[in-house]
């Protein structure tokens, strides 16, 4: 299962305009690798984000502000509070 979260401000990638993220349901690797990482929350949030998505933390980085909360909560809505 996946959940796809269309943005309110699409970025650019490469010359693409990415209006959509797709998120893949985390695995516990993908939980142990995060926590591993360290660093701060916000950056195990960027970190989270782009494995999920499959885009990497640099696009992650130019996500709206507003977007960004967005697919946060549904990070941990959908994936980590059932």
């Amino acid at each position: 299962m996946s959940e796809l979260i269309t943005l309110d401000y699409p970025i650019n990638v490469n010359g693409e305009v990415i209006t959509e993220i797709k998120l893949r349901r985390p695995t516990v690797k993908d939980m142990k690798n995060i926590d591993k990482q360290g660093g701060t929350e916000l950056e195990q949030a960027i970190a989270m984000m782009a494995n999920l998505s499959g885009l990497s933390q640099q696009a992650i980085e130019h996500i709206d502000g507003a977007d960004f909360t967005k697919v946060s909560e549904v990070i941990a809505d959908k994936f980590f509070r059932h």
